[in-house]
Formats: C-alpha cells, structure tokens, sequence
C-alpha cells in the first residue's frame, strides 16, 4: 500500500514553527508523505514578522505542475497564498484537481502581523472559497472573510450582517440568562424552544437595547424559554453576550466552501470553542484552555492535521477531533523556544485523554407537516426548512461533570449480551457477574401497539417491563451488574445496575435522570468523534467496536483491529470495553491489549454448547 499524499501550498516560516514548516512536521508526526509549494518566504521568528517576499507567480505555477505531474495528492491544505495573482494560479489548479482541500485563511501571524495583500480577500472569496471542502479561520479571520472587525456585541454582528437570524447557539444557566458559556461551570442543561413563524419580533418584557433593537429586524423570530420555577414564562435575547461562531459560519457557507471550522483559540473563556458545520449538522468542540505562550503556527499545524486524518480515511468530523487533540498535546508539552510566542512540539498521534475535546452536537429539528422542502437553512442555532414555516426543535440536552457511581475496571471481565431473561436464567448460575440485557425483539419493543390497556399503556409494553422486572430481580439474587440496553426509563423505575445506551440513543435520553438515579452508564463508540461525545457526557465506562467483523447486526464502521484497540487502551482512562466479532479462538489478542471487559454475543448465543463455552470464557478471564 503506498504511502497517502498531502500537499501544503503556503508561505515558509524561517523560524519554524508555523507555515510550510509546520505543515510538514505534521504531516510526518501522522505518517504521511508531504509535498509542498512554497508562496512566500518570511524573515520571522517567535516575536514578530520581520519581512515577506513573494515567490513569483511563475515560480508558483512551476511547482504546482511538477507536483501534479508526478505526485497528486488525497488532500490538499491551503495555507498563506499572500497575493490575490497567487489565489487565482491555485485555484486554477485547483479546479481540475481531484482532491479534498482544507482552505487556512492565513492572514495574520500570531505575533500580529498581517500576511496579505490588498484585496486579497475579494479574491479568495470570488475564486478560490467555491472550490473549499473545509475553511478554518480563526475568529478574527472569520470576522475578517465577512467584511467586518472583531464587534464588541454579537449585536453588532447580527446588524453588520443585515438580517437577524433567529437564535445564537447558547446554553441556560439557572438564572435563564441565554449568556455565552464563559467556564465549564456554566455549561448546563438546554431547554426545549418553539419558533413561530418568522415575521417581526413581538415586544419583550424588559427589553434592552439589544432587544429593542432586533424588534425591528424583519427576519427576526421570537424565542420562548422554558417557564420559571413560578410557572411564569421569560423572553430572552442571547444577542449581547451570545456566541457569534454560528452566525459566522452561516454566512461563511454563503461563500461557497462545503464546511466550516472557526477555530476559538484566540478568544476568551476558561473553554477552548471550535465550532464546526457543512449546513446540514453542527457540532462544538471545547476544551480547556492552555495558559501557554507557546501557540505559534497553532493554525498551521489544525489544518495540517486534519488533512493527514482525512488522506488515512478518518471522517471530517474524526480527523478535526484527532487534530484538535495534536494541538492539545503540542502546546501542553512545547519545547518552549524563543522569546516570544513559542512553537509546538510535533510528537507523533495524540494518546492522551486530556488532550481530546468534548462534542457536543447541534439541534435536532422536527419539520411540521406541510412544510416546504427548501434546503435546510442555518440560523445560528437549528435548521428551518422554509422560512416562512414554523418548526418546534429540541435542542440536544447537553449534560456536563455529571457525577456517576464509581466502576471498578476489575470488575468487567467477560461480559455476555442477551436478548432475553431466559438466557440470564442460564447463565447466572454459572458465575456471570456482568451482563447486559438488549431486547431487540420487535414483538416486545412495540410500545405503540394498538391494544392498549386502561392505564395507556400496551400489552406488549407491560410484557417488556415484566422482562426487564424479572432480569433485574434474577441479577440481585445472583449480586450480577446488570445493564439495561435502550430502557433506561424502566431501568431507573427499577433500579437497575445501569444502563448502555447507543450513540442514537443519546438524542433523546435524559442523561440527567439517570445521573440522579445513581446508576452507571455504559456508552457504545465507533470512532473519534463518538467518543469525544461520550467523553462530555462522562459514562462510567465506554464500549469500543466493532473490533473484528461481525454479523450481529448491521454495522457501518468497519472493523478496527487490534492495533487501533491497543491506543484506545493507551489513551482512554475510563473503563474500556471492546466489542464486535470476538470469540474465544481471538480473545486472548484482545485480552492482551490490557482491555478491563470483552462484550460476547454470538459466540455464546448461537454457541451449540452455550455452557462449556460460557465456562471457558469465564476460564479465560480467572
């Protein structure tokens, strides 16, 4: 198999640590070939730029072809282009390409400097941003690709903008104050919120000047909280103090590239913010903030990075998780070089729990019947189809430093899961101490069933409690952990051990509840991104899968194999537990990655002799 190739087009930085320079170190930390085209040469070091020549046009155009010729690339990442001749050479190139390319709108320097011409941006913008898979400004770029200057108010950017969109992506304190989150102790639980029909904002109790304000804005849209504890309802605007990278990318879209990452780096906060979306998902990415001086090239390397995840095939949103978390692990463990903004260290892939970040996803949106089918719409913070419908979103109850019953990771071992009481029934007396129950039968999960009893609730529904009654009962008498797939609802009622709960099943489970009930919960994951959204809700242990192929049931990840499973284990704090088409012929290979639980289904469930098999397994883990 050959070795994937990334080219960097961009400007060289002669002290190091960002441009072309870092580009290719990030490139060779993550086992990729790098080829570069050198637009500019800087005389700069960790304290300022001093210096910038031009490479000539026709020297730009040269190194393209010969590239081209010879080496063309996966992925491309775009860094400084400097001159608008130059934005117009490589979009040339660009157009006959087949390659994703990641645009870096470099165009200031850390230091401060800028690293553009004059009407360099018209130019990126008229030419080149069509042609972007990715764009990842950081917020001043992001400001600056708008037509605008970093605004004191997000109010100012909605009037800058000239039309007001509905509602800034934010999160509800207690108070109901709709501010930005500002630490990771505002981070609280999002409310449900109806939209009307967009018309002109009604007046609102106590209104500011930003609110009084927005009144007037035609395409503004009122936004009803949830009540207060007194039954009484507020009105808000998060306008103020509301978080502007939703509205950036909005109009950032307009301008052609397919997806956006604005990079929150340089802003304030306790929190590090990304916000990333394509105009149909949405997702932030947070970590904590590093208080370090040494972030130069932070830009670079982002980009750099994603681009070496996406030419290995990790998914965008997987590679911006992994490159996040580069760059997490560079500034915390920088060489600390120079007098001013210091490089990064370039160490090879991130395999620390710390440095990845926290997902959480955007609103998940229910259109009304009758609704037109106009493409989704981005308002800041959900997607309406037609604008002059009204749509009711619940908007992804992000739950944050929830605190859960503490599982000791020897307890795990073998950890059979069943799709019925019966198979508990056997195999409890054997010395099963961890099982999960997985009722997928569609006789029993029918909770609409037309027959349904006085109460409201149907047959079939009772019969599924009565199971999960009798489970839950059975795993008491034999002191066996017991986790209720899907159910947590009768998992809670109960008093269930805990509950596993799929990636689609956390858009509608109350995390919170289940963090009240002081049960544990136990969370399937596939890839970076899964988990790095399971990292935010902190589960009491995560599942990994699928390790070998199974036919279980129908899976779209592909298997991830051993060596993937071992910087799992390498990386991951939390209890891990590996899944996926793991019998005893290959469990010792998946025991040996210091895994705390394998997860069995079919090797024991279709086994012709289910107890010599249960016996060995558990053999295996004695």
């Amino acid at each position: 198999m050959s070795q994937p190739i990334v080219w960097t087009i961009a400007g060289s930085d002669s002290g190091g640590g960002a441009g072309v320079q870092a580009d290719l170190k990030t490139f060779n930390a993550f086992g990729v070939y790098g080829a570069s085209v050198i637009t500019a040469i800087t005389a700069q070091n960790t304290q300022a730029v001093d210096k910038i020549e031009a490479v000539s046009p026709e020297m730009i155009k040269a190194q393209l072809e010969a590239l081209r010729a010879d080496l063309p690339p996966t992925v491309v990442k775009l860094g400084m282009l400097h001159s608008p001749r130059c934005v117009e050479i490589v979009a040339d190139i660009l157009q006959d390409l087949d390659a994703f390319v990641i645009c870096d709108p470099v165009m200031i320097a850390t230091s401060g400097d800028a690293l553009y011409e004059s009407s360099f941006v018209e130019v990126l913008k008229e030419r080149l941003l069509p042609l972007v898979d990715l764009l990842t400004p950081n917020l001043e770029e992001a400001y600056a690709l708008c037509g605008m200057g970093a605004p004191d108010s997000l109010l100012s950017v909605v009037l800058e903008l000239g039309e007001a969109v509905r509602l800034p992506v934010c999160k509800l304190t207690a108070s109901h104050e709709a501010n930005r989150i500002r630490s990771s102790e505002e981070l609280r639980v999002l409310p449900t919120i109806s939209v009307p029909t967009a018309g002109k904002m009604p007046a609102l109790p106590g209104a500011t000047r930003s609110t009084k304000a927005l009144e007037t804005t035609p395409q503004a849209a009122a936004l009803h909280l949830a009540c207060n504890p007194d039954n009484t309802c507020e009105w808000t605007t998060p306008w103020e103090r509301g978080q502007p990278c939703p509205l950036l990318a909005t109009e950032l879209l307009k301008l052609g590239p397919k997806a956006v990452l604005i990079k929150g780096g340089h802003d304030e906060g306790e929190l590090a913010q990304d916000f990333w979306t394509n105009g149909h998902e949405a997702a932030w990415l947070s970590s904590k903030r590093q208080i370090t001086r040494n972030t130069h090239g932070t830009g670079c390397t982002m980009a750099s990075a994603i681009a070496a995840c996406l030419t290995q095939g990790y998914s965008q949103l997987d590679a911006i998780v992994i490159a996040k978390a580069y760059i997490n692990q560079g500034m915390r463990l920088a060489p600390n070089l120079g007098e001013g903004n210091g490089p990064l260290a370039h160490l090879g892939w991130p395999e620390c729990q710390d440095d990845l970040p926290e997902l959480t996803v955007g609103a998940v949106v229910s259109v009304p019947t009758g609704a037109c089918n106009a493409p989704l719409q981005y308002d800041g913070s959900l997607w309406l189809r037609g604008t002059p419908q009204a749509a009711t979103l619940h908007l992804e109850r992000e739950r944050q430093f929830l605190v859960r019953p503490h599982l000791d990771p020897k307890q795990f071992g073998f950890y059979p899961i069943v799709d019925n009481v019966q198979w508990l029934e056997r195999l409890l007396p054997l010395g099963v101490k961890t099982i999960q129950l997985r009722i997928k039968d569609p006789n029993l999960t029918d909770l609409e069933s037309r027959s349904c009893l006085a109460d409201g609730t149907s047959a079939l529904q009772r019969t599924l409690e009565s199971e999960i009654i009798k489970a839950i009962q059975l795993a008491k008498q034999y002191d066996c952990r017991l986790f209720i797939n899907d159910y947590w609802q009768l998992a809670i009622k109960h008093g269930a051990y805990g509950v596993h709960l799929g990636q689609e099943d956390l858009e509608s489970a109350d995390l919170t509840a289940i963090a009240q009930a002081n049960i544990h919960l136990g969370v399937s994951t596939h890839s970076y991104s899964e988990v790095a959204r399971t990292l935010a809700i902190k589960p009491s242990y995560i599942a990994v899968g699928p390790i070998f192929a199974t036919n279980t049931k129908k899976i779209m990840h592909k298997p991830q194999g051993i060596e993937a499973l071992k910087r799992w284990r390498r990386t991951l704090r939390y209890p891990l537990v590996a899944i996926g088409g793991i019998t005893l012929q290959n469990a010792q290979s998946v025991l040996d990655t210091g895994v705390d639980g394998i997860a069995v289904i079919s090797d024991i469930t279709k086994s012709p002799d289910w107890q010599t098999q249960t016996k060995a397994w558990l053999k295996l883990f004695n």
